[in-house]
């Protein structure tokens, strides 16, 4: 764990003192989309099915690209390969992939490459996708599901696929969430409610008939998110609970038990939003710092229970985080973005494919113009004592170095001959390199021993 705190700690030094423009987030299986605060949306990662919103002769995009040029989105909701919009209007918007019905438009046939409205109705408050299924919520409170329907997962009492929006209960629910094959949502007396795959006890209700089933006897819970094959919630009083899938501690308890009920994470009565992916956990107290725990797609273990993100630095103000499969993202409320996790396809918008091990800055500036190369960039020898060499493409031409301590402080910058640096004279620790080329920007971590 020391070490990778250390590594986090270089990574979060490219907190670049840079205007801040992002508003909302939503991570899928291998794609992610933003929308920035002045209302156009962006995305990025593989676009094999079309859920970039974008047609494109590239199956994946290494860095976030503005999906058309509408100003007046609202929100975004992913699912493993299709993706969800509401704009401004009420009016609700999908595209990616389409074999079960996932865009709700009437067809299994086509998938789609740029966002098509889902019906005509300019109702919708929010939206919810699972790995072929989605949800939408309405402002009169009516639930809506459409597309795979294998396990029950629509809660319609049915296993017919549907490809067009069905509605489930009655209009008296307040808040949904998707995992792989179930839903968990709050109805507005407090009550939850969970339908479909209970393989892992993540529906946390036994006996089930295909229609929404009551998650114990309480009224008192204000959230509900779901990860892969598991499930949490948090209820009035702060507290956080969850239920499911428990291999990988993504449920916080110190066990690798599955639980079939909500059990409670931990003592704390603070939380204020929590994310589930595939084997980990993300969530926010109402201090703003941000928690982890669980396992990631690289092996490395966030923590047996919650366990802050960078404690040992004054990191706080985060307000959002989205979690699906093996990737995350968190916004702070200053508008600043962060990504992390398997980077398939680029999907965390840093510009390589190299996977994120921990929350690293995706700056507003880069999008669609400067680019953040990962892998573009080598450095050698890693760890250095004296001199660390410089390998930069052909065709770029480099005119400025910088290198940053884990506080964010530049602590040198050369102009000039950009093949090497010299390096005797700062301390041992973990370091970014930022080298600036015309209008791209290449980043890479080395040691100083």
């Amino acid at each position: 764990m020391k070490k990778a705190l250390l590594l986090l700690t270089a990574l979060l030094a490219f907190n670049n003192a840079v205007a801040q423009c992002y508003d909302k987030v939503a991570t899928g299986y291998e794609h992610t989309l933003v929308i920035k605060s002045d209302g156009t949306l962006y995305s990025c990662g593989s676009n094999t099915y079309g859920q970039l919103g974008r047609p494109s002769t590239f199956l994946s995009q290494r860095v976030l690209q503005q999906v058309g040029t509408e100003s007046d989105w609202q929100s975004v909701a992913t699912g493993a390969r299709h993706s969800l919009a509401v704009k401004t209007d009420g009016s609700l918007w999908a595209c990616g992939i389409n074999i079960y019905g996932e865009l709700g438009n009437g067809t299994n046939i086509f998938n789609s490459a740029t966002f098509i409205q889902v019906g005509s109705d300019t109702n919708w408050l929010s939206i919810a996708a699972g790995s072929a299924i989605s949800v939408g919520l309405k402002t009169d409170g009516s639930l809506w599901a459409w597309g795979h329907n294998q396990n029950m997962q629509l809660g319609d009492g049915t296993n017919i696929t549907r490809n067009l929006p069905v509605q489930i209960g009655t209009a008296d629910w307040q808040a949904v969430s998707c995992g792989v094959g179930h839903i968990i949502a709050l109805k507005n007396d407090g009550t939850i409610w969970g339908w479909g795959s209970n393989s892992n006890g993540q529906r946390g209700a036994g006996i089930y008939n295909g229609y929404p089933i009551q998650i114990g006897t309480d009224s008192n819970w204000q959230k509900v998110a779901c990860g892969s094959y598991h499930s949490l919630a948090i209820k009035q009083d702060g507290s956080l609970w969850g239920w499911g899938a428990n291999s990988s501690f993504q449920l916080g308890d110190d066990t690798t038990d599955d639980k079939s009920v909500p059990t409670p994470i931990g003592t704390a009565t603070n939380w204020q939003t929590v994310k589930g992916g595939y084997d980990h956990t993300i969530g926010l107290p109402n201090d703003g710092s941000l928690w982890w725990w669980g396992e990631n797609a690289l092996g490395l273990l966030y923590g047996r229970t919650p366990t802050r993100v960078g404690a040992s630095w004054n990191w706080l103000n985060f307000e959002s985080v989205s979690a699906a499969g093996d990737n995350s993202a968190a916004l702070q409320s200053d508008g600043t973005l962060y990504c992390w996790g398997r980077n398939n396809e680029g999907c965390s918008g840093v510009g390589s494919s190299l996977d994120v091990e921990f929350p690293t800055q995706i700056i507003c500036s880069t999008l669609g113009t400067t680019t953040i190369y990962g892998d573009a960039m080598s450095v050698y020898p890693n760890p250095v004592k004296d001199i660390l060499h410089i390998q930069l493409p052909p065709s770029s031409s480099p005119t400025k170095a910088t290198i940053i301590d884990a506080t964010g402080k530049k602590i040198l910058e050369q102009t000039g001959d950009l093949d090497q640096i010299s390096v005797s004279n700062i301390q041992p620790g973990m370091y970014l390199l930022q080298i600036t080329s015309d209008s791209k920007t290449y980043v890479h971590k080395f040691i100083k021993s």
